[in-house]
């Protein structure tokens, strides 16, 4: 491992040092283009903040953003690629839900439930 060290003045306290350059070339990212900056661990996670103004993020297990609010703005769309997507809380929509068919809605089979009300019981859902 390489480090170099370098003491630079912090709010005129000349004990503290920062570190210029400290990495372990096992693990440097190899694949960045010029202009390209990293952030990685000897594990495999890592952070590139890419040409063409993307940001990727990689990790092993998961990502954790702890906050009272997190926005999200996307100009075009936000996709989501997994097989299960939770919500511990309420969801508000204010367009449109597309897509498959809703089977169960607050634990009933939205497919097979009956209507007990009314006269005559109306049935299920055709």
């Amino acid at each position: 491992m390489k480090c170099a060290i370098a003491p630079i003045v912090i709010s005129g306290n000349r004990s503290h040092t920062v570190v210029i350059r400290c990495d372990d070339g096992r693990h440097r990212k190899r694949d960045l283009q010029p202009g390209e900056v990293a952030i990685y661990t000897d594990e495999g996670d890592f952070i590139i903040i890419k040409r063409g103004r993307e940001i990727e993020v990689q990790a092993g297990t998961s990502v954790l953003v702890v906050a009272p609010e997190v926005l999200v703005q996307a100009s075009t769309k936000v996709e989501i690629q997994s097989p299960l997507c939770e919500l511990s809380g309420d969801l508000t929509v204010a367009g449109t839900i597309q897509g498959a068919v809703v089977r169960t809605a607050a634990g009933k089979d939205l497919g097979t439930h009956q209507h007990t009300h009314g006269d005559p019981i109306t049935g299920g859902p055709v």
